[in-house]
Formats: structure tokens, C-alpha cells, sequence
């Protein structure tokens, strides 16, 4: 997983009306946190954060290297803890950061994808995903964007279930083993034949990354 650097100032404008004016300067306000220390409040090009962001389903695994304008200030290493969006323009109003080191082992969501056709639907059944995310547990470096399932093997009836999945290296589960990924349903006038799992996306936890204890 590559890191992504950004470049970013310690923010003076702490009140309501000082991150309005930042915001009205093409600046996001944003904080960093740590284990045990403070948090920082920092300000961030607007535009540079959204093209992080871009890359990466809400930015959530990415690893970004702050690159301070204060010399005297070290740079960090940092993953996405808390994004707050306008729920009109749907730009970014704040951020939070989290500092890791390369000690560190970190818990995030991670968006589960499905590739290929399986056998069941070119024999008429329907591919039901039920769980979209996933927790694990990983090395900050190596975060996975997404993991990938392929689907091509399964026939009405199989599913793949979380120990099914394939992880990289340093990265591990934290959802039940026997939590139901996708499933291959047969049909019937239209209506699915088949009890599904009720984790569904619930299973997977909440999306904001902290530290795996």
C-alpha cells in the first residue's frame, strides 16, 4: 500500500466562526489525535485533501504522511479516524486524524468486493451479497483497499463465507468466521428462495479506524 503526503499548518482558528473563515479561504479545518497525547488542530488545502480522498472509498484506508510548514514540527504518519461532511455540497467540513506508527496495528473497515459471474446465475440464480465491509486488523503499510472476492466457482446454493475470504499478509479478520459473504440463490416467480444471514453490513462494525487492541 503506498502512503500519500500531505502537505498541512497548525490551526490557530479554533472557534465556529474562524473555521467558517477557513473554509471561505479553500483551507479544511482538522485535527490530529494519539494515543495519549493531545489533540492537534491543524488546517489542510482543501483541494489536496479531496484528491486524497478520491482515491480511496472516504479515504478511510489510506495511510498519509503529514508534511508540516513548520520545520521545527516531525511529520506523521497518520490513517483516517473521523470525516465530517456537508450533507448538501457533501465537501469535507472537518477531519480527524489518527497517528500509527510501523509498530502499530490498526482496526479499519474494509469495502469487500465481488469480481466474475458465478455458474449459479448463468443458471438463472441471483448473487446476493450480504456483507459489504469487513473488520480487520492490519499493519498500517499494509492496509488493503478492498478485499476481493471471485465468485466464478459458486452454484445455486454455495456461498462463501468470511473464513473463505483470502487476506494479505499481516492482515486479520476480526468478523465471525462463519458470517455469510455472498450467497448464489435459486429463484422462483421472482422471488428468492433462501434464508439469508441478518449481519449484512452491521456485521462489519463501524467504519472509523482506531487502534486494534
Amino acid at each position: 500500500m503506498s502512503t500519500q503526503t500531505l502537505s498541512v499548518s497548525l490551526r490557530t482558528a479554533l472557534k465556529k466562526k474562524g473555521t467558517k473563515a477557513l473554509r471561505n479561504q479553500g483551507l479544511t479545518p482538522g485535527n490530529v489525535i494519539g494515543s495519549g497525547t493531545d489533540s492537534i488542530p491543524l488546517q489542510f488545502d482543501s483541494r489536496d485533501l479531496e484528491r486524497i480522498f478520491r482515491q480511496n472509498e472516504s479515504g478511510k484506508n489510506t495511510l498519509i504522511e503529514l508534511k508540516f510548514d513548520d520545520s521545527k514540527q516531525k511529520s506523521e504518519k497518520v490513517i483516517t479516524y473521523n470525516i465530517d461532511l456537508d450533507p448538501a455540497s457533501h465537501q469535507i467540513k472537518h477531519v480527524e486524524f489518527l497517528t500509527v506508527t510501523d509498530r502499530d496495528s490498526v482496526r479499519v473497515s474494509c469495502p469487500v468486493k465481488t469480481v466474475s459471474k458465478s455458474k449459479g446465475e448463468v443458471m438463472g440464480g441471483l448473487l446476493i451479497q450480504s456483507l459489504r465491509r469487513v473488520q480487520i486488523a492490519s499493519d498500517p503499510n499494509q492496509i488493503p483497499t478492498e478485499i476481493v472476492v471471485d465468485v466464478k466457482d459458486l452454484e445455486l446454493g454455495d456461498s462463501y463465507k468470511v473464513k473463505d475470504l483470502t487476506f494479505p499478509e499481516g492482515v486479520t479478520s476480526l468478523n465471525d468466521p462463519h458470517n455469510i459473504v455472498v450467497t448464489v440463490m435459486k429463484q422462483r416467480g421472482g422471488a428468492v428462495e433462501a434464508d439469508l444471514d441478518a449481519e449484512g453490513d452491521a456485521a462489519a462494525g463501524a467504519n472509523e479506524a482506531e487502534p486494534a487492541s
